[in-house]
C-alpha cells in the first residue's frame, strides 16, 4: 500500500509569518493537532503541534498574535514522498519517533499528512479475525466456566 492512499491529501497549513492565534484557529476549526508551515512555493518548513502552541504561549508570557509560527515552530522537517510503501513510512516514523509525517510530491511541495493515528486505523481494518474455538463461537453454550491466570490465581466468570 502507498502513502498516498492513507494520508490526508488536504492538510490545512500556514505561512512562516502568521501568528499562533491564526495557527490555533486552524487546529480549532480543522480539529487537528498539528500544522504544517509552508513558504510561497508550498514547501513545508516547519511544523506546528498544540503542544508547540500551548508551549509558547505558557513560556514567551506574550499573546497567540505576537508570536509567529517562525518563532515557534519545528525547523527540521522529515518528509517522505506520496509514493513510498506505507510500511517504509512507518518504520521511518517509528525510527524518528514521529506521530505525524508531512508527505510531499517529487518536487518537495507538500500535498498531504501522514498520521500514526490513520496508520492504527488501517492496521485495525486490515488484521485478520482469529478463528473461535467451537465453544467460544456458540453464544447459546450455558454458563461455559472459563479461567485466566492472573497473578498466579484462576479466576471463574
Amino acid at each position: 500500500m502507498k502513502v498516498e492512499e492513507l494520508m490526508n491529501s488536504a492538510p490545512r497549513t500556514c505561512g512562516p509569518y502568521d501568528s499562533l492565534n491564526r495557527v490555533a484557529q486552524i487546529m480549532w476549526e480543522d480539529a487537528c493537532g498539528c500544522v504544517p508551515v509552508v513558504d510561497g512555493a508550498q514547501r513545508p518548513i516547519g511544523l506546528l503541534t498544540d503542544r508547540d502552541v500551548a508551549m509558547a504561549a505558557y513560556t514567551r508570557g506574550k499573546r497567540l498574535t505576537d508570536i509567529s509560527a517562525l518563532e515557534t515552530m519545528a525547523r527540521r522537517v522529515i518528509c517522505c514522498e506520496s509514493g513510498s510503501s506505507v510500511a517504509d513510512a512507518e518504520k521511518l516514523m517509528g525510527e524518528r519517533g514521529l506521530r505525524r509525517l508531512p508527505v510531499v510530491d517529487s518536487s518537495g511541495i507538500l500535498i498531504g499528512l501522514l498520521t500514526r493515528d490513520v496508520l492504527a486505523r488501517a492496521a485495525d481494518r486490515t488484521m485478520p479475525i482469529p478463528e473461535l474455538a467451537a465453544d467460544e463461537a456458540d453464544p447459546s453454550a450455558p454458563h461455559r466456566e472459563r479461567a485466566a491466570a492472573v497473578g498466579g490465581t484462576a479466576l471463574h466468570a
